[in-house]
């Protein structure tokens, strides 16, 4: 696939026309999310590889589940091949545990399980995937706006949550709860079927979501979980590519420096 003209860049993406004029190569960068560290300062080396990874494992299962995702397929340990969407201009939030400043407002205590997942709409930001900085709107407001028909808006919820019932299995079955996460779509217009689907946009990583321990123990429920860690009990490490052996994995954050030197 023949890469083309640089159409956008942010915090952690890059976007290219690509020799497909129906889809687009969407390439992760590295950007300041940690790997393994608390907290960072600047970019960390090879963190897009993982971001690349966990995303296109998770729209891949997405797929197979017949929810439909803007991936077409992964082209590289840093890129996608990904259908051309008309996003909208508000994200969905789906909360499974009170969390952060906006639970605290209601009363709730600090990851509380909620009676059933609670959705929300904010208006997007960008990149900013962080939900207590984004401006929460309602259902009216889209309607309002002329954001979405009311059909749109059905499938957007409909999607939203077979995907957190998903994710939500998913990582439970590494020992990790999704307190909540984000989500944002697009619209994907077939010109051969002369049809509009909603689908799946952008990225579903540990960026996007937030995890705790998985653990009874309330002490350790809130600990930081890394990317790294994360991708690593999802058994989604890249392998060398300098050693053709089946068994040969990442074992530390140098391993991926050394995989981003060859990307």
């Amino acid at each position: 696939m023949q890469k083309g003209k640089l159409i956008f860049e942010g915090n952690n993406k890059k976007i290219y026309e690509c020799s497909d004029s129906n889809a687009l190569i969407l390439q992760f960068k590295d950007g300041p999310t940690s790997l393994i560290q608390l907290s960072s300062y600047g970019p960390i080396h090879g963190n897009g590889i993982l971001h690349n990874t966990v995303s296109s494992f998770i729209m891949q299962k997405l797929s197979g589940l017949n929810i439909p995702t803007h991936l077409i397929n992964q082209l590289n340990m840093r890129e996608q091949l990904v259908h051309c969407l008309d996003m909208f201009p508000f994200r969905v939030v789906i909360r499974n545990y009170a969390a952060g400043n906006m639970m605290r407002k209601f009363g709730l205590i600090e990851g509380s399980k909620l009676h059933k997942p609670l959705l929300e709409y904010y208006i997007d930001a960008f990149e900013d995937t962080d939900s207590e900085s984004m401006c929460l709107i309602s259902r009216s407001h889209i309607e309002n706006m002329g954001w979405a028909t009311d059909e749109e808006i059905k499938q957007i919820e409909e999607i939203a949550y077979r995907t957190n019932d998903f994710l939500s299995g998913l990582f439970s079955g590494v020992k990790i709860s999704l307190a909540n996460f984000s989500l944002s779509f697009g619209r994907h217009f077939s010109y051969d079927e002369d049809d509009i689907q909603v689908m799946l946009g952008n990225e579903i990583t540990p960026k996007t979501c937030r995890l705790w321990e998985d653990t009874t123990d309330h002490k350790f429920r809130f600990r930081y979980i890394s990317l790294l860690e994360v991708t690593e009990r999802l058994k989604l490490l890249p392998q060398h590519t300098d050693n053709p052996s089946k068994d040969s994995k990442i074992e530390s954050k140098q391993d991926i420096y050394k995989l981003s030197d060859k990307v």
